[in-house]
């Protein structure tokens, strides 16, 4: 929970004032408590909520010995059992003593014992060193920049354009805006502005005038071994099963009241039913259900609480709650992000952090047990035929239907297959279509750089990796979090503890896809909380129905972003193109480009509301 931020220079004096600022611009991440520590070269700055932290200290919070000081965002969920097995002498309840207090005892070692979604920094006011962690999946964001002579660092990219320097230098990225139009958001380690940065996950800092140090200290590559840990079917469920429910206690620990998002496919299901069978009393579940979805999960939805015995509550969202929406999403997640499912996400968000501070949720699923199309898609790529005839079988598939011709793209030579495979299952622009309507096309390929492993990596593995290591933490937790701190509800995942995590890149791929379905291991496990005929259905995803929103309710507010006024404005696509676009999607009524067409949008929404309205591209 919470924000955290801070600056390291020569000039301090002149920035305490902008470090105000800085917590200013997240005091949607809480504003009941607010804390600050200065000395002669850092600044370091603290918000939480009292929804979850009412009970806990203040911070910045000091060591013990007083040469440490800490600034933490998240929750450790096992502080308390590493209190009790270090024997630590603690004078708060604080999560941040214990971790601090860890720290102090050993340096190298200390972050590995954490299982949780944390931000945090540590000062050490003897030698001026700032050390800053970013936990293993990256459910908990860090973002900094760093010049010769300072450095500073925010929980969100606004508190950091809060800085009159930053800001006054601020230039977009071109690579950054190529690498969004292909994936729908930026990778890290970069952001649509030159020279700001994520922090990547599992990953730290150290800084002081003398040093700048970028190291991994959890790597998904040093968790992979030579051989599958675990290929017995029932051993391999019951191990799953019994880290799941150890997952979701930690996480419950302490709250009688459990809210829990229910979309009625496997991992939502699962974690819904986990929790229930743990909780003291009836959890609460929700589910978003959009007007006139022809592929509704609804019922499905609602026997499934029926069953786990879940109070549940239906959400309706309307294209009217989408027009009042759609802006704040823009706004919030602070540079080009085209998820269309962050609008219901933080709908939602606002209505369950009325009742409840965290909210479980079943993400995680996908990426670890290949329940994605493209994993399917990434063995199919890999057939001796296909690889053989790739180009030829592309070319046939563009004389077919839209479906056929969006699935064409698949097929062309791409060097980062992955990356391509991610991009056009989710009707995004290919590497060859960028060349086209870009009016500056990037010098720099990006390299996802997946692993050199031990073993050698069936394709679903390797596309699952990526997902891993840039999907999941760039897209999804970037949405749940932003979606959901807007209103100060916190994201708890159970199927991201780490050591769930670990066991999965280890277990093997049988257990994972069998015919042709992924999810196997999740889908025998369920069985053994709802009756598994509830989940023989195609896996819908939570989708909203934006290409039928863009034909009817808000088509009007989308085609004012289209504008030969508003295109030509940014100079960063070719107007004839984004005509083309149009023509395919308005007129001819292919329907595949409906997500091209929301990339430029919420681009241009991005640039027209910004708050730097920047006309031109640097």
């Amino acid at each position: 929970m919470g924000g955290i931020c801070g600056i390291y220079c020569n000039f301090l004096s002149s920035e305490i004032v902008t470090t105000y600022r800085m917590v200013e611009s997240m005091q949607h991440r809480g504003y009941d408590n607010v804390g600050f520590y200065t000395d002669d070269y850092v600044v370091l700055a603290h918000n939480d909520s009292k929804k979850i932290s009412k009970h806990q200290a203040k911070q910045p919070l000091f060591s013990s010995c007083k040469r440490y000081v800490i600034v933490y965002s998240g929750e450790v969920y096992n502080c308390a059992e590493l209190a009790k097995r270090y024997n630590l002498k603690l004078t708060t309840n604080n999560d941040a003593e214990v971790i601090l207090e860890l720290f102090i005892n050993n340096r190298t070692d200390f972050i590995l014992e954490l299982n949780g979604a944390f931000a945090f920094a540590i000062y050490d006011r003897k030698n001026y060193e700032l050390f800053l962690y970013r936990d293993r999946i990256g459910i908990k964001p860090l973002y900094y920049i760093q010049n010769f002579d300072s450095f500073a660092f925010g929980s969100e990219l606004k508190s950091l354009i809060t800085i009159p320097k930053v800001r006054e230098n601020l230039n977009i990225s071109n690579d950054s805006i190529a690498r969004y139009l292909h994936l729908g958001y930026i990778p890290s380690p970069q952001t649509i502005y030159q020279n700001i940065y994520k922090l990547e996950q599992g990953s730290m800092i150290k800084f002081s005038f003398s040093d700048f140090e970028i190291n991994k200290w959890w790597d998904i590559n040093s968790k992979q071994f030579t051989d599958y840990t675990t290929d017995e079917e029932q051993q391999a469920i019951q191990e799953l099963d019994d880290l799941l429910n150890d997952s979701v206690k930690l996480r419950m620990a302490g709250h009688k009241k459990i809210g829990a998002m229910l979309s009625g496919g496997i991992d939502s299901s699962l974690i819904s039913a986990i929790s229930a069978k743990h909780a003291e009393e009836p959890i609460n579940t929700f589910y978003v259900k959009f007007d006139n979805d022809k592929n509704s999960e609804s019922v499905w939805a609602q026997k499934i609480s029926k069953h786990i015995g879940s109070i549940h509550n239906e959400l309706k969202f309307s294209s009217k709650e989408a027009i009042e929406y759609i802006p704040k999403m823009i706004f919030q997640y602070d540079e080009p992000y085209a998820d269309s499912s962050a609008i219901p996400t933080m709908f939602a968000s606002k209505i369950v952090s009325e009742k409840f501070p965290f909210v479980l949720t079943g993400d995680g699923g996908d990426e670890l047990f290949h329940g994605y199309g493209a994993h399917l898609w990434a063995g199919r790529l890999n057939n001796r035929f296909v690889k053989s005839f790739k180009n030829t079988i592309g070319q046939l598939l563009t004389l077919g239907n839209s479906r056929m011709q969006r699935v064409s793209w698949l097929f062309h030579t791409n060097p980062h297959i992955q990356a391509h495979i991610f991009s056009q299952e989710n009707y995004l622009f290919s590497d060859d279509e960028l060349r086209e309507i870009l009016i500056t096309v990037p010098l720099t390929p990006w390299d996802p750089q997946l692993p050199d492993s031990l073993r050698e990596f069936t394709p679903a593995e390797l596309q699952a990796l990526y997902d891993l290591k840039n999907y999941l933490s760039d897209d999804l937790l970037t949405k749940i979090d932003r979606g959901g701190m807007l209103f100060g509800l916190e994201a708890r995942i159970p199927l991201l503890d780490h050591r769930i995590v670990e066991w999965s890149l280890n277990l093997d791929p049988n257990l994972k896809i069998r015919n042709k379905k992924g999810k196997y291991i999740l889908r025998e496990l369920i069985s053994k909380y709802i009756p598994s005929d509830m989940f023989n259905r195609p896996k819908r995803g939570f989708a909203i129905p934006l290409k039928e929103w863009m034909r009817g309710d808000l088509k009007d507010m989308f085609l004012d972003y289209l504008s030969t006024e508003i295109i030509n404005k940014y100079d960063i696509v070719n107007y004839q193109s984004v005509e083309q676009l149009k023509k395919m999607f308005y007129k001819q009524n292919i329907d595949y480009v409906y997500n091209r067409l929301w990339l430029i949008i919420a681009l241009h929404m991005w640039m027209e509301q910004s708050a730097f309205k920047m006309e031109k591209i640097s």
